[in-house]
């Protein structure tokens, strides 16, 4: 185990010198109200004949493409939409609309829809432009060798920031797994408050879960840079001056736009400086018993920081300092801080995957969750078996 350790805490340092030496590719952001016209611009810009349109089926249905097809058609941009899509990515689903993509003759693809969606658009573009390797072979970190076909991400929720990071998470049978590479950015992310809208109060609050767990697993982890310190205390201030208020009122726009910006921002560090043991064990608990990804990271994510609290205790006092401009002592602000992450997490209904975590599967799920963990992630510190036992026993409790 020490040695496990020792190696993974090398492995990162390295990592994060080696990446002051890779591009890290940005996304061309259109942000505001009333996107389409600027998307049918960066097409024609780009010379694009026949983008494939991969799309939340529950998106198409309300109606939230029409704008966005209707300019497609006004400009003649011949599209082919792919509705079919099912609730995250897997292996067999990225396969068949790879082979829509070739079929169709497509040479760009736009992703309009959560996380799920937008990493099912990254590993078919990585599938197109990297034939002879399969998602299996992707696994891991650099191993995308050729840039994916032009994307346009369209996000229609506030939480993974897929729309700018290196990552895509695939489900293969009972693993999840992420694909990171550079290669994997998309071209263009398109932060319209009218895509989020609709989305009701449950998924509003889990999704804003899911970019809060990312910038603060970021902030607190040990491979960040200047920029990424500062993205994740961005996106902290912007969730939590935001989501409450956005709970009671789902209309309200600027809210909407100020959550995709977190999003984004939180998806910009941590695509650097990584995520961490909420993660890992929400992954884990998403393969085996089909738990939300959301979901699973707001239940988890006070859980984690208990463990952690005496380690991020001088990184977390210098958070809430920058947050929080009254004049109560940084004790007493960190206290109100765990107290908010608290409450918001309490506000998830959880779903009845949580109490299907069976004692029996435990040693099955803490190895996923220590070999996702090492030695990729640069958590504050490794948890023990018993104590990932421990959230496990107090996520069924509480559930």
């Amino acid at each position: 185990m020490a040695k496990i350790k020792l190696f993974s805490r090398i492995y990162q340092k390295i990592m994060k010198v080696a990446c002051y030496f890779i591009k890290w590719p940005k996304p061309f952001v259109i942000e505001g109200t009333n996107s389409s016209l600027e998307i049918v611009n960066v097409i024609k810009e780009n010379k694009l004949q026949r983008p494939l349109i991969i799309v939340d089926p529950f998106i198409d249905q309300i109606g939230l493409m029409k704008h966005t097809l209707d300019s497609l058609d006004q400009n003649n941009i011949k599209y082919i939409k792919n509705i079919d899509v099912k609730s995250e990515p897997n292996v067999l689903m990225i396969e068949d609309i790879v082979s829509i993509y070739k079929e169709s003759n497509c040479d760009s693809i736009i992703a309009v829809g959560g996380g799920s969606i937008i990493d099912t658009a990254k590993l078919v573009g990585a599938r197109v432009t990297n034939p002879n390797k399969s998602i299996s072979k992707m696994k891991g970190v650099l191993k995308v060798r050729k840039q994916i076909p032009f994307t346009i991400t369209i996000p229609t929720t506030s939480g993974s920031g897929s729309e700018c990071t290196v990552a895509a998470v695939v489900k293969d049978g009972h693993s999840k797994y992420a694909v990171n590479s550079p290669k994997l950015v998309p071209n263009v992310a398109v932060l319209d408050p009218m895509f989020t809208i609709s989305l009701p109060v449950s998924l509003t609050l889990t999704t804003g879960m899911d970019a809060l767990t990312h910038a603060i697993e970021c902030y607190i982890g040990n491979s960040n840079t200047k920029t990424t310190y500062q993205d994740s205390i961005e996106a902290i201030s912007l969730i939590l001056n935001s989501l409450e208020s956005l709970l009671a009122n789902t209309q309200d726009v600027e809210k909407r736009l100020q959550m995709q910006k977190a999003s984004y921002l939180a998806g910009a560090a941590f695509t650097r400086g990584y995520v961490g043991y909420v993660h890992s064990i929400a992954h884990a608990l998403g393969a085996y018993y089909n738990i939300p990804h959301g979901e699973a990271n707001a239940v988890l994510l006070p859980l984690v920081l208990e463990k952690y609290k005496e380690k991020i205790k001088n990184k977390m006092l210098k958070l809430v300092d920058k947050l929080d401009e009254s004049n109560l002592p940084n004790e007493e602000k960190l206290s109100l801080f765990y107290s908010k992450i608290k409450s918001l997490s309490l506000k998830v209904k959880k779903s009845i995957g949580f109490t299907k975590i069976d004692s029996k599967d435990y040693q099955e799920l803490i190895k996923h969750i220590q070999k996702e963990t090492w030695p990729l992630y640069p958590v504050p510190r490794y948890l023990e078996d018993s104590e990932l036992i421990d959230i496990f026993e107090k996520v069924k409790e509480n559930a």
